[in-house]
């Protein structure tokens, strides 16, 4: 298997600050999954930016703003992050992960397609 994002089950303390935080809130009703950690990953790059934007709250200056977003933003969620101008494909990296009594585990760190197919 792969993933774009850390493995729930062997990720680290920002993937696990999720899993506490929304096992807390529903119980065992707790829904953990790849989807649901992207969108807490989303959901914290959308409120830095927010944080960095000042006053001016304004669609342009939301997109200028993430466009700068530091590399880092992503650790312990993703490989490096690339926020720029242009096409926002922020991450062209998979890791391989590898399954073992039921749990994902990384097999393979993170492989880096950093080859640009913009016309």
């Amino acid at each position: 298997m792969s993933s774009d994002f850390s493995f729930i089950e062997t990720g680290g303390p920002e993937v696990q600050d999720y899993v506490r935080t929304v096992r807390a809130q529903f119980g065992p009703r707790a829904q953990i999954s790849y989807l649901g950690e992207a969108g807490w990953f989303s959901a914290k790059v959308f409120v830095e930016a927010v944080k960095r934007m000042g006053n001016d709250i304004s669609r342009a200056n939301l997109l200028k703003t993430m466009d700068a977003l530091p590399a880092g933003l992503g650790a312990g969620f993703t490989s490096t992050m690339h926020f720029a101008p242009g096409p926002h494909d922020i991450t062209r990296c998979l890791q391989l992960g590898k399954v073992t009594s039921g749990k994902v585990a990384a097999y393979k760190p993170y492989a880096c397609d950093d080859e640009n197919f913009d016309r």
